[in-house]
């Protein structure tokens, strides 16, 4: 026998053997759904009732709860929100090594969004790593800029 095994001698169905055949429809006359059923009632389920007139419905207070007051965060100590050094890291990104300018990126957006939530410590922490990671992909890329230099002067010797 070469070649495929079921060349010669197809497999027989499933259904030539006494067993049921999965391919072919469903015998209407069969219930195969009470022999997986536990004897539970399968009497339909009564129809949801309709929703009360709007002047019954409760009354629930608007979120959040309770109402917030008009008073300004508290920033004590702090005249203005920290330096977010955005367009130094979007620069990094495109000027310096771009993996750095791109992490350096996403904490400069994130200066202001800590600064709304009155996260005071986090808003600085997230600018002075921003403005790290930007210096940082400058002095990476220019690393990058004067080995691409001076390598070949040594290699070569010019």
């Amino acid at each position: 026998m070469t070649g495929r095994p079921y060349d010669e001698n197809p497999p027989e169905r499933s259904g030539e053997r006494g067993e049921p055949d999965f391919w072919s429809p469903p015998d209407p006359s069969h219930d195969s759904f009470s022999a997986w059923s536990d004897g539970a009632d399968t009497t339909p389920l009564p129809q949801a009732a309709t929703a009360p007139p709007p002047d019954v419905l409760p009354q629930v207070p608007h979120w959040p709860y309770p109402y917030p007051s008009s008073a300004p965060p508290d920033r004590t100590g702090y005249a203005a929100p920290p330096p977010s050094h955005l367009v130094w890291a979007i620069l990094g990104i495109f000027l310096g090594f771009w993996p750095l300018g791109l992490v350096a990126t996403v904490k400069a957006a994130s200066v202001s969004r800590l600064w709304a939530q009155n996260r005071v410590e986090d808003a600085w922490r997230a600018s002075r790593l921003a403005r790290r990671l930007a210096v940082g992909a400058f002095v990476v890329q220019g690393f990058f800029f004067l080995g691409m230099v001076f390598l070949p002067l040594f290699v070569f010797g010019l």
